[in-house]
């Protein structure tokens, strides 16, 4: 930090932004063209995604400044990356998450206080064990931003995709700009709720608890109505912001026919275009290995072990949407 008197001299970087307030309402889609969540906290999360891929090809060129300046580096065994020794991930909110968090206005939460797991489906924000399973199964529903954060907190950002060559990538910290938020409450919801046995978690998956912080607020809380419908995302080295019409979950552009930045189609494309370049040029002992040579098999299992824990705990059973899952196949 500039004109800090501490020895320790800390730079941070913007790389990734998301803006929103809206899912998408209409039926399920499976052919990952179309975004159902647009809240900044999960488009923010997509854009850091997709700065991830575009690091990935850094570390995977020739050029020795881009592999210094890449932000990931080999673990021990060769067969992954990792953030580098003294990279940490933060994250800043202006308003706090929707679901648990938005029902507590007290500055204390008592142990037996509910915290179900919330969707959002046909614009309504309610605990998924009041949602009939026909509703699930026709129209597109998105979980709330307090129980990806929960999460996240075991499983990471990286998301199932990029679990094949990275690491898990936890949040260090999230600095909360919403002044009517308890950070108590904060801490519990998103650090307390789960409790699961570090043995039961395959290296290198662990419980990292996030630390929490007020912040100033940089944008008004409430969002205009001329805005409601749109979400705008971002990530380091693009040249533009990209404007998703939230009404249809597309990018706003005529000849667009999906979010072209940070859609599952998307994604599977850059993962695929990574994949291969890694093994160009290389020997057969290839830093990366091929999507249908390794499996995310960790990051399924805790996934099942997160789910579990929440049923177990009575908050709710965590409804997956397997056929949106697996389009690519």
């Amino acid at each position: 930090v500039a004109g800090s008197q501490s020895s320790c001299r800390e730079t941070y970087e913007l790389v990734a932004l998301g803006t929103g307030d809206v899912c998408y309402e209409g039926w399920m889609e499976f052919d990952g063209r179309t975004l159902h969540d647009m809240h900044g906290l999960v488009v923010a999360r997509r854009a850091l995604m997709r700065y991830f891929y575009k690091q990935l090809l850094m570390f995977c060129s020739k050029d020795p400044a881009a592999v210094e300046k890449c932000i990931f580096c080999l673990t021990k065994d060769g067969t992954r990356l990792a953030l580098k020794p003294g990279f940490f991930l933060h994250l800043y909110l202006t308003r706090r998450p929707s679901g648990a968090l938005a029902n507590f206005q007290v500055t204390t939460l008592q142990p037996n206080m509910p915290v179900e797991v919330y969707i959002s489906v046909k614009g309504t924000l309610r605990p998924i064990a009041y949602c009939r399973p026909s509703t699930l199964a026709a129209c597109v529903y998105c979980v709330s931003g307090s129980d990806k954060l929960t999460r996240w907190t075991i499983l990471g950002v990286q998301g199932a995709l990029l679990s094949h060559v990275i690491h898990p990538v936890y949040i260090t910290s999230i600095v909360l700009a919403d002044a009517y938020q308890d950070i108590a409450v904060l801490h519990q919801v998103i650090n307390g709720r789960l409790q699961l046995a570090q043995e039961s978690l395959p290296e290198p998956y662990r419980q990292s608890p996030v630390h929490l912080f007020e912040g100033p607020g940089v944008a008004p809380l409430n969002v205009s109505p001329i805005c409601h419908s749109w979400s705008f995302n971002w990530c380091g080295g693009d040249e533009a912001l990209e404007l998703v019409n939230g009404a249809v979950g597309k990018a706003a552009r005529e000849e667009a026919r999906s979010s072209l930045f940070i859609s599952f189609a998307t994604f599977l494309k850059n993962f695929s275009i990574a994949a291969l370049q890694s093994r160009l040029g290389r020997q057969k002992s290839s830093t990366f290995m091929m999507l249908t040579e390794v499996h995310a098999e960790d990051y399924q299992n805790v996934k099942q072990q997160v789910y579990a824990q929440l049923s177990l705990q009575d908050f709710g059973k965590w409804s997956q949407k397997r056929l949106v899952d697996i389009f690519a196949s």
